[in-house]
């Protein structure tokens, strides 16, 4: 099975410094995604900012494995990273406002229950279908997978929330 280390050297033909530099322009994108995240929940329906969210957090894995060229697998990191930032500032935030106080503990801890379990098996998964069908494979069921999600979100959050005044 090949990590991915594997990728950027066999797909993008990256020094072993890169994968170091990718996980740099993540950190960024993470930060920057967390800054504007205040601003923009408060700015926008939490439907809408998450569900963008969640775009952010998967299509640049489509994008990677579609296009393989570094220039986009550069920037990629950041838009995923910032995306998974800004989830978990509005989702926090959102779970916390909208969960009656006594409840609380048991919403989050089922939160990461699931969060940590889908990880758990993602990666499985991802392990898996890489190394039976190549190193894209993961990548791009992925951003399938998350246009999904984030399709539900959407709709989930429209049909049982009442406009903002």
């Amino acid at each position: 099975m090949v990590g991915a280390g594997g990728l950027q050297r066999q797909r993008l033909g990256l020094p072993e410094a890169g994968f170091g530099l990718l996980l740099a322009a993540g950190a960024v994108g993470g930060t920057a995604g967390a800054a504007c995240a205040a601003r923009l929940a408060g700015r926008f329906p939490p439907h809408l900012v998450l569900s963008s969210s969640a775009l952010l957090c998967g299509l640049p894995a489509f994008a990677v494995a579609a296009s393989g060229t570094t220039a986009v697998t550069a920037v990629m990191p950041a838009l995923s990273s910032g995306g998974f930032a800004l989830w978990n500032v509005v989702a926090l935030s959102t779970r916390r406002r909208e969960a009656p106080r006594e409840p609380l503990g048991r919403v989050t801890g089922a939160h990461r229950v699931v969060l940590f379990g889908s990880g758990t098996v993602g990666a499985l998964t991802g392990g898996l279908l890489a190394d039976s069908f190549g190193l894209t494979a993961p990548f791009h069921l992925a951003g399938v997978l998350v246009a999904v999600a984030a399709a539900g979100v959407a709709v989930v959050f429209h049909r049982t929330r009442p406009p903002r005044p």
